[in-house]
């Protein structure tokens, strides 16, 4: 098993979560509509709704902007495309996903692919397993497991060793 310790990863993986204040910086700074930021992220418009006032619609219920949302608005603010992003079938193809983990791995001296459970330390995310589903492009249950326009924005922000949008600038 790989180590996880911060030797081995990149400066983003402690990072905090987004703030909304944090995200309406960021739409500021990139002088977008709510529409242009939902169509680069790959969000609908009422996501990005929620992200602004940090509640859902309706229930008022607190909802957080996940860490690797921070790293899509960094590549973004960058101007760094998704990660090999097929724009035809509107994910990032499995088969890139491994060519990711490979850059990744040599890009932190790992001597082979990037770990599935380090890659979801890197980005947060609440499944270790779901790096392992990407790179089958299906889950255990056998439904896809595509990897939408954020994620490949944060895992190309990754590459680049960008540091996530996670404050006021």
């Amino acid at each position: 098993m790989t180590s996880t310790s911060d030797a081995t990863m990149p400066r983003a993986v402690n990072a905090a979560i987004m703030t909304s204040d944090a995200f309406v910086c960021w739409l500021h700074t990139m002088q977008w509509t709510h529409a242009k930021a939902a169509q680069e992220l790959g969000l609908s418009m009422s996501r990005i709704d929620e992200m602004l006032r940090g509640a859902k619609r309706g229930t008022n219920t607190p909802t957080t902007i996940p860490a690797y949302m921070s790293l899509a608005c960094a590549a973004l603010a960058e101007g760094l495309p998704p990660f090999a992003w097929d724009e035809e079938k509107g994910v990032m193809p499995p088969e890139d996903f491994e060519r990711w983990r490979a850059e990744m791995g040599r890009e932190l001296d790992l001597g082979k692919p990037v770990p599935f459970r380090q890659i979801a330390g890197m980005l947060r995310l609440s499944s270790v397993e779901t790096p392992a589903y990407w790179a089958r492009g299906v889950r255990r249950d056998g439904k896809p497991a595509p990897i939408y326009r954020d994620r490949a924005l944060a895992l190309n922000a990754l590459l680049h060793g960008l540091m996530p949008w996670t404050a006021e600038r």
